[in-house]
């Protein structure tokens, strides 16, 4: 004999299934993040973002650094004579 009737089972197995499939896919997903090969994939994402920021960084600054080394020549040859820029250039 059952000791649950059959309406009870299902009530019980459709609270228990999903919580069982969502432990088993998270314990999938910990299990894969805690091994050296999940770790290692974890390493190489990180550094390419810090390589995509870097870059991403570097292109700002050179491009900021050009533009205000462009301005300040610009106006240091504004202040000078005639003469004085024939003889920079």
């Amino acid at each position: 004999m059952d000791p649950l009737p059959a309406k009870k089972r299902c009530i019980c197995c459709n609270k228990t299934l999903p919580a069982s499939a969502f432990l088993v896919l998270k314990g999938r997903e910990y299990y894969r993040k805690l091994t050296p090969a999940g770790v290692a994939e974890q390493l190489e994402r990180r550094v390419e973002e810090t390589t995509t920021q870097a870059k991403g960084w570097l292109a700002d600054f050179g491009d900021t650094y050009a533009r205000a080394r462009s301005a300040k020549s610009s106006e240091l040859m504004g202040l000078l004579t005639n003469t004085e820029r024939g003889q920079l250039e």
